[in-house]
């Protein structure tokens, strides 16, 4: 395994952001250079350049070879440790942990990357986030079921309006989405669940983002979930439960199918 991938091949192209070749060109623009330091070695470790156990380079050779500050480099490492990318021992460096410890920041990066990286594509990924969102979402309505009276999810219902006019613009539709699941819980009190979701909610609109350019708002997304709000302020958690799950397994069908259609 290569101690270090600075060359040009390692630039993620689909990245704007990303370290320009040739790799010990200095990064020109100040205000971008700790996003683009940490971009960088998150594709390489993502990529398996870096792989499980594999020191990175030594700090001051990343200062060197990607042109940036010490601080930068610095404040890329912490990121990445903090996504629980790399362990960073005193004295010894940064070496790259198993896949298994990452955190879930780590999904859109991965869904980049997925054509190169052993045993992982893009697809798998995809239906994977997607069954694990059915399941965190559904759950959680159940809960609220019984915490809600008639009229607490006015502005929910407000949210799935504007979403809908927003629907050709699909980075602010993938947000307000989000928001309205974000609404329900507020409207239960449920806050470890708000917590939860706000915890996973960056990946998985940046995910999400992604995916919908290729797959159009449903057409029944606004009555879908008039049904689910309305069950769910008559306290029947198990129909707005059912409701939401044949809303949301048929629409990420079609995301998926016009994914691997792309």
């Amino acid at each position: 395994m290569p101690r270090s991938s600075l060359s040009p091949a390692a630039v993620p192209k689909a990245r704007p952001r990303s370290v320009a070749a040739p790799a010990a060109a200095a990064v020109t623009a100040a205000a971008t250079v700790p996003d683009a330091v940490f971009d960088r070695l998150l594709s390489d470790i993502v990529r398996g350049v870096h792989g499980r156990g594999v020191r990175l380079p030594a700090e001051r050779d990343l200062v060197r070879d990607l042109g940036a500050s010490r601080v930068s480099v610095r404040d890329a490492l912490r990121r990445l440790e903090h996504w629980g990318l790399i362990s960073i021992r005193h004295g010894s460096g940064a070496v790259v942990r198993p896949r298994g410890q990452w955190t879930f920041d780590v999904l859109p990066a991965s869904l980049r990357e997925a054509e190169a990286v052993d045993g992982v594509t893009a697809a798998s990924l995809i239906e994977d986030a997607l069954a694990l969102r059915r399941m965190i979402v559904l759950g959680m309505l159940e809960l609220a079921a019984g915490r809600l009276q008639h009229g607490a999810l006015a502005q929910a219902r407000a949210t799935v309006a504007q979403a809908w006019r927003s629907r050709t613009d699909l980075d602010l539709f993938a947000a307000l989405d989000f928001q309205v699941t974000q609404q329900v819980l507020e409207a239960a009190g449920m806050l470890p669940a708000m917590w939860l979701l706000n915890k996973i909610t960056p990946a998985y609109i940046e995910s999400v983002r992604a995916i919908g350019r290729r797959a159009a708002v449903p057409s029944d997304y606004v009555a879908a979930h008039e049904r689910v709000f309305d069950a769910l302020e008559e306290g029947d958690g198990r129909r707005a439960t059912r409701l939401m799950q044949k809303y949301m397994e048929a629409a990420d069908r079609r995301r998926l199918s016009a994914w691997r259609k792309r």
